[in-house]
């Protein structure tokens, strides 16, 4: 009687262990899922850059989560990034094992060179000639005025004067040599006029 009572606690102190042990590995070890505890510290690239996981922790995901465990970066497989155009939200995956989590970046366009007004160059409009004699209070001509301008980036194009560009005209009494500014993009040309008077004065 006494064996068989024995061995009945033996069992029952047995199956209370495995019961535990279960219970540990089921609580405390089994991994349930990962979780990107940080991301990284770069989540916005422009296009043709490469990804930087600098600062990122993935961790293991247990029903404890003091025994949550940092996974060594060399054993996470990352995929979905592409680099090689544009993209506002962009899903990158992170596998570990069986199991995954993602997170998002963007990828923006390369910003443009900003090029600035390096010349200026005042020409008349092809097929006529920049007028310089005028009548007093004749308005100066400046339809067909052209400024060519020419760029940092050594592009150039050819823009119409307009009157804010123009300063120094005085057009009220008679004048020889007058000195006419035309101002753009902080450069400035200049070109001589003469004002004579009216044919009835």
């Amino acid at each position: 009687m006494k064996k068989k009572i024995l061995i009945s606690a033996a069992c029952v102190f047995a199956a209370l262990v495995a019961a535990g042990l279960f219970a540990w590995y089921f609580l405390c070890v089994q991994v349930q899922g990962i979780y990107a505890e940080t991301l990284p510290l770069k989540t916005s690239y422009y296009v043709h850059e490469e990804l930087d996981l600098t600062g990122l922790c993935v961790k293991e995901e247990r029903r404890i989560s003091k025994f949550n465990r940092e996974i060594d970066a060399d054993q996470l497989e990352i995929s979905g990034f592409d680099s090689s155009a544009a993209s506002d939200r962009q899903e990158i995956f992170v596998q570990y094992k069986n199991f995954k989590t993602s997170f998002f970046v963007s990828v923006n366009p390369l910003p443009e060179e900003q090029k600035s007004v390096i010349k200026i160059q005042l020409q008349a409009e092809e097929g006529y000639e920049l007028k310089t004699e005028y009548r007093c209070f004749e308005p100066l001509e400046i339809e067909h005025m052209r400024l060519l301008v020419t760029y940092s980036d050594s592009s150039s194009e050819l823009l119409p004067v307009l009157a804010e560009y123009v300063s120094g005209f005085d057009n009220r009494e008679p004048a020889q040599h007058l000195e006419v500014r035309i101002t753009y993009g902080g450069f400035f040309t200049k070109f001589y006029v003469n004002i004579t008077l009216a044919e009835n004065e």
